[in-house]
């Protein structure tokens, strides 16, 4: 095993880790993508194949985890078409407002959403909340697994 391989890995991996819940960079993906590199360059010598076959299932299913975490956030608030595409916006438009813009930017979009749908205020509150609520389920999810993941793989690697 080469050192700077498992180094690089290891800080593609943390990359993949804040990529958990900054949006755009894609978390859990990259985390799997640092372990099967690992496991390319050292010939699945250090790194069993079932390991990143284990890997990538439960990638796959953390997209299928998170999406539903977000339609739950969203149907438990009651929310409308408008507000789910103004959370998406503000999330968007939030990452220039970091760290804040988190949280404020999918918030407010979905009020906006939902006001521009009709809602009275006190109800786009409501769905403005569950939007964050979902998103925030999501984000601790996601970073659970890639924390699962990186332990498994270093499991793995250095103490198997």
């Amino acid at each position: 095993m080469e050192n700077w391989v498992l180094g690089v890995t290891i800080l593609v991996m943390f990359l993949g880790l804040i990529g958990t819940v900054l949006p755009g960079l894609p978390g859990i993906p990259l985390i799997f993508l640092a372990a099967l590199g690992y496991g390319i360059y050292t010939n699945f010598i250090d790194l069993p194949v079932i390991t990143v076959v284990i890997l990538l299932i439960i990638t796959v299913a953390s997209f299928f985890i998170e999406y539903l975490t977000g339609i739950i956030g969203a149907k438990y608030s009651g929310s409308s078409r408008q507000g789910i595409v103004g959370s998406i916006i503000g999330a968007v438009a939030g990452l220039f407002f970091l760290p804040f813009g988190l949280i404020l930017g999918p918030l407010s979009g979905a009020f906006i959403g939902e006001m521009m749908a009709g809602k009275q205020p006190k109800d786009a509150v409501k769905v403005g909340l569950g939007t964050v609520v979902g998103m925030v389920g999501g984000m601790v999810f996601k970073i659970a697994i890639g924390l699962v993941m990186m332990i498994y793989f270093l499991w793995e690697v250095l103490w198997r």
